[in-house]
Parts: structure tokens; sequence; C-alpha cells
């Protein structure tokens, strides 16, 4: 009995790892752009499928404008609020994360097609601010500032501080909406499934 208790705690815990994975999104290819394609194996009908996902997009996802719908496809430019903060001294800082969203049906599988992943940026406070950087060029940087550090010994140690200060928010913010996009994404596949 003891041994039959410890199979079922050790297989609940296996698939709860394998069904919660952790996925890095912005891997950018060899131009610094970041895609990430993935095709979800379904065994209900695409019918019932793209309703699942109908229902999980206005739940999940926000359009930044009207979704070209077909009984084969989900296009359309989304945006996801991955953080949000309110000082009543400074203002409210917001950052969203931004792609173009294409999600194809066939019989046996639903395809996700994200492409173009940037960063937004808004400030509302003493003045407003908003900016859009792309998250492969973020990524670029990332990696431009931690070889400057390791290979500029020339370098005092202000401006490694600051260097590495820039680097923890880029990372950060990325990583950000790393999570929240995986968050999103491991509750969709495990409506298909």
């Amino acid at each position: 009995m003891k041994h039959l208790l410890s199979f079922a705690i050790a297989f609940i815990a296996f698939s709860s790892f394998v069904h919660a994975q952790e996925i890095n999104y912005f891997s950018p290819d060899q131009y610094g752009v970041t895609n990430y394609t993935e095709e979800i194996a379904i065994t209900m009908p695409k019918e019932t499928a793209y309703q699942f996902v109908e229902a999980w997009l206005n739940a999940n996802i926000q359009a930044t404008a009207t979704p070209t719908k077909t009984a084969e496809l989900i296009s359309f430019p989304a945006i996801i609020n991955t953080k949000k903060s309110y000082n009543p001294f400074s203002g409210t800082y917001t950052e969203n994360l931004t792609f173009g969203f294409d999600i194809s049906f066939t019989d046996g599988s639903v395809k996700l097609d994200m492409k173009n992943f940037g960063l937004q940026f808004f400030y509302e406070g003493w003045g407003s601010s908003a900016k859009i950087r792309m998250i492969g060029d973020d990524i670029r940087e990332i990696n431009a500032m931690k070889e400057d550090l390791a290979n500029n010994s020339s370098l005092s140690k202000k401006e490694k501080k600051e260097i590495q200060s820039k680097i923890d928010d880029l990372q950060e913010s990325v990583e950000a909406a790393n999570k929240e996009l995986n968050k999103r994404l491991n509750a969709l596949r495990s409506r298909l499934k």
C-alpha cells in the first residue's frame, strides 16, 4: 500500500510537470526575429476545438483589432498585460506583450503561430510616456551588454553597475512576458487535451 501511494504521488507530480511546461517563446532567429509555432494534437473534432479556443481567447487574450475568422483560422494582433504597478506619488506603469497571433484548425491538430513579439511600456503620472520595443532587439542588446561586461576590462565599477542594472531591467521585462504567455498557453493546452 505504501509503494502504491508513493507511485501515485510521483505520477501526479510528473503529470503536473508535463502539463505545466515552461517554454521560452522568445528565442530569436539569425535575423533577431522572435516567432513561435506549435502544433497541439487533438482528439476532438476541429469545430469543438474552435469553440474551446474562442472561449479561451475571450478570457485570456485581448485583440487590438477585429480578428479575421474563418472555419479553419483565427488571426489577429494580440496584447497581454504582463506588469502593472501603481504608486500614488509617481503614477501608473504598465507593460504589455504584443504579437501577431494566428490559430489554425485541422482535423487532429490546432496550430499556434505567434510572431513579432514586442513590449509596450506606458507611464502615466507626472507626465506620460509610451514606447514599444521588439523582444528580439532586447535579447540582442542583453547579449551585447553581457559580452561587453565580460570582455571590456576598461569599464569602471560604476559603468559595470549601470550596465548590469540595464541588463536586469530588460531581462525582468522579457521574463515577465514569457511567464505570462506560458501561464495562458498552458491553460489552452490543458483545455484541448
